[in-house]
């Protein structure tokens, strides 16, 4: 197949284009030339923004698109229009955060929420779920069954900018005690290479609509996460659970959990159904889970190829602070 690949240099689109390539798929890059330019130097790369230079693929042809890093609706707009009387599957990497996410379970024939375009661009990006919301509708009003919507949940491992599922493994990684919030609670994320890998089958089989797009497969509980990482990277690691009297006393419980302790969302009022997601659609389709131990280690190479200094994590609890309190505890 000819696909093209709107973006694909950062996170999800750069697996997207090394998995259309391990199929053995022409795939031409349509960008702004901004993210690592320097990557796949040996592909097609047509420098531009879709608002003002599609025209730049005029006389080529694609069989598919697909695009990772379309945020708002008249970028979509534009570029499911620029297709519409061309024989084009399109592939969307939307998100979960276009469902009401304080039901449960959360499934693909929810109602998505309604997404207000009076704002401009800047003054809505904080809208995101609303906002692919409407890129969703825009595009399945323009090409209908010629689309494909992909819901991921946290998309993890190599790549992964925002070190939100990095934190854990990293931070047991560098020391034998960490602090963890008490509870439990089910747990879902997607491996960047399962998402890339799905979302070619979809392309390659046209299979039209939403998809949520997250796991494992099995009951999965964010204990047994961190018994993955703690078996992974350090066994010898010490989770000192902490009960939320005691974050709230340190000041580790505004605005919520997951800002010290990220992708801790089990009692956060809003987020009832963030894990408990229906993916049978998916995995009926063909949708299948790494086990968590590759993802992990995938997770602590990205960061070390990096920097070996855990202060260096983007998100969660620093590793100073983490220390003085663990001293005084």
């Amino acid at each position: 197949m000819r696909i093209l690949v709107i973006g694909g240099k950062r996170f999800a689109g750069y697996y997207m284009v090394r998995e259309a390539l391990a199929r053995g798929h022409e795939v031409t890059l349509f960008n702004r030339g901004i993210t690592h330019p320097e990557l796949w130097p040996e592909l097609p790369c047509i420098t531009g923004d879709r608002l003002t230079d599609l025209h730049k693929l005029d006389g080529l042809s694609f069989d598919a698109v697909i695009d990772p890093c379309c945020y708002f609706p008249p970028q979509m707009r534009a570029s499911a229009e620029y297709f519409r009387g061309r024989d084009v599957f399109y592939a969307f990497v939307s998100t979960l955060s276009v469902c009401d996410l304080s039901r449960s379970p959360v499934r693909e024939t929810d109602p998505l929420p309604l997404y207000d375009d009076s704002g401009s661009f800047t003054e809505n990006m904080g809208n995101y779920g609303p906002l692919k919301a409407g890129c969703e509708r825009t595009l399945h009003e323009i090409l209908g069954d010629r689309a494909a919507m992909i819901r991921p949940g946290f998309i993890c491992g190599d790549r992964d900018y925002t070190d939100r599922f990095t934190y854990w493994p990293v931070k047991m990684r560098f020391s034998d005690r960490i602090l963890v919030p008490e509870g439990d609670f089910p747990f879902q994320f997607i491996d960047v290479r399962d998402l890339a890998a799905f979302t070619l089958t979809v392309v390659e089989k046209r299979l039209s609509g939403p998809f949520s797009v997250t796991g494992p497969g099995a009951e999965y509980r964010f204990s047994d996460f961190l018994q993955d990482c703690r078996q992974t990277v350090n066994p010898r690691c010490e989770l000192v659970r902490l009960p939320d009297e005691k974050l709230n006393e340190l000041g580790l419980l505004q605005p919520d959990k997951s800002v010290y302790f990220p992708l801790f969302y089990g009692d956060t009022p809003g987020f009832a159904g963030l894990y408990r997601v229906d993916v049978s659609r998916a995995v009926s389709a063909g949708l299948t889970f790494r086990p968590a131990r590759d993802t992990i280690l995938s997770a602590v190479d990205w960061f070390l190829s990096r920097t070996d200094d855990p202060d260096g994590l983007a998100a969660g609890l620093k590793a100073t602070l983490e220390e003085q309190i663990l001293s005084r505890l």
